[in-house]
């Protein structure tokens, strides 16, 4: 059975894709033009976006803090792939060089914004890389079953 706070969050959780939901699809009823016209008119649904954000941010912490509580052994767990993350932001920085940022200084990007976007690109395949091959290891095991 479900503890209470869940099912609440869960409740909260839909109601707030469902908000999220309406507002974009209003934003996309009233086309670039309309907001370009007058951006006040969209000033109130970005408020409502924030604080839609704000409330999912909260729920997530809250859940993760509850569970935490109850189970202080999903804390080493979540620390140990916290630090597994940090490692891969690490090692993705290192290899980055952001030496191509003179191509793009035309939109205002320098050298630190560059290596920052390589170095997303790097952690981007370094987690995909990971990914397959923890889908290759996994279905090797099966077979050898």
């Amino acid at each position: 059975m479900e503890p209470k706070f869940a099912k609440i969050a869960k409740g909260i959780s839909a109601l707030l894709i469902a908000v999220g939901a309406i507002l974009t699809i209003i934003m996309m009823m009233k086309g670039d033009e309309a907001v370009k016209e007058s951006p006040d008119s969209t000033n109130g649904l970005l408020n409502i976006s924030y604080l839609a954000l704000i409330a999912g941010i909260l729920v997530t912490v809250i859940s993760a803090v509850t569970g935490i509580l109850k189970n202080p052994e999903a804390l080493k767990k979540s620390l140990i792939g916290i630090g597994f993350v940090g490692g891969i932001l690490l090692i993705s920085y290192f290899i980055s060089s952001g030496a191509d940022y003179v191509q793009y200084q035309s939109f205002n990007v320098d050298e630190a914004t560059s290596k920052w976007v390589s170095t997303g690109l790097n952690m981007f395949y370094i987690t995909g890389f990971l990914a397959i091959l923890a889908v290759v290891w996994s279905s090797f095991g099966r077979i050898l079953k």
